[in-house]
């Protein structure tokens, strides 16, 4: 749910804050069968639930069904991550530059390959790295989709940790693959109207199935 702020985020970040969306966790309640049921707890507050379900066969699936009342206007982003020993990993879907649901006009769809060092850091550290409309994920001989088309980032920072200065951070010999049912828009409310409505994670509900197959 939590991604470091953009500079277009700042008016929201107070709330953020005051839920503690950097801090949520993911508190075991019940198993039935292949689904584990979580409750989001942040601040001793319960913002939603989340089942997790994974189902084994030819492939391999992640659902993943949440359920929301933070109160907030909107999520930054809903996803999995994962840690991979990847130095690259491949995607189809659009960059090669950074995209997100309202800024990808200037780049174009494609298969492209990505690296942690691929990604741009900002002067004031902040997310990066976003790619917007992707089909599918490559990890080798792993091909990774989806219902609909997802969004994805890989990078070697800790994205709890990001510091106030460029010069400031370090990377850390771990790989993490991001993959996220959406991420909100960063809009260009520092300086200008809220990000509008379509381009909003407001979700109460969500449904996300990841599918984990063999390259063919």
């Amino acid at each position: 749910m939590y991604r470091p702020p953009i500079d277009n985020e700042m008016l929201y970040l107070k709330d953020y804050e005051k839920v503690g969306i950097k801090d949520a966790k993911l508190v075991y309640q019940k198993r039935y069968k292949d689904t584990y049921s979580f409750d989001i707890i942040a601040k001793d507050t319960k913002l939603g639930e989340v089942d997790i379900t994974y189902l084994l066969g030819e492939t391999f699936k992640i659902l993943l069904d949440a359920k929301y009342n933070h109160g907030l206007k909107m999520l930054a982003r809903f996803g999995i991550s994962f840690d991979i020993e990847n130095e690259e990993i491949k995607y189809f879907g659009y960059g090669p530059h950074e995209s997100y649901v309202d800024r990808h006009q200037g780049t174009t769809l494609g298969l492209y390959t990505l690296k942690p060092s691929d990604n741009y850091r900002y002067i004031k550290p902040q997310a990066s790295g976003n790619h917007y409309g992707v089909y599918f994920v490559l990890m080798d001989d792993i091909m990774i989709t989806s219902l609909k088309p997802f969004e994805t980032s890989f990078d070697n920072i800790d994205i709890c940790s990001y510091p106030s200065h460029r010069y400031m951070i370090e990377e850390s010999n771990v790989n993490t693959l991001y993959l996220d049912f959406m991420q909100s828009g960063v809009g260009s409310y520092a300086c200008g109207p809220e990000l509008l409505h379509k381009y909003r994670l407001d979700d109460d509900t969500i449904h996300f199935v990841l599918t984990f197959s063999k390259k063919q």
